[in-house]
């Protein structure tokens, strides 16, 4: 996917979640109670409620890792050794190198106001 379509999916979510909550947080609000009515009364409620959000959201990002890692036992050498038939053993430890990289960007959070 690229850029450009993540900008636009993260518009269109946007405003698909903002439409949603919005709708349903003002749902709790719109009450109408007829009582107290006698016999052939007309009762009418009518309820109009018009809630316009507006969601604009544009993400940009340049994430550049650059890493060197090298790892080093020693100054670990065999010299002077032919004497003795040759037979050379050099025994070194252990070297590891580790990189861990985390990148994140374009994260959103909502909060419902």
């Amino acid at each position: 996917m690229t850029i450009k379509q993540k900008i636009a999916t993260s518009i269109a979510t946007g405003a698909f979640l903002g439409a949603i909550l919005t709708g349903s947080a003002f749902a709790a609000d719109n009450k109408c109670e007829i009582s107290g009515n006698g016999n052939n009364s007309t009762n009418r409620c009518r309820l109009v409620k018009v809630n316009k959000k507006t969601v604009v959201q544009v993400n940009s990002a340049h994430v550049a890792n650059f890493v060197g890692a090298g790892a080093n036992t020693g100054g670990n050498d065999a010299n002077k050794n032919t004497t003795s038939g040759g037979d050379v053993k050099v025994d070194t430890g252990s070297a590891t190198a580790t990189v861990n990289i985390t990148n994140t960007v374009n994260s959103n959070n909502s909060v419902n106001q």
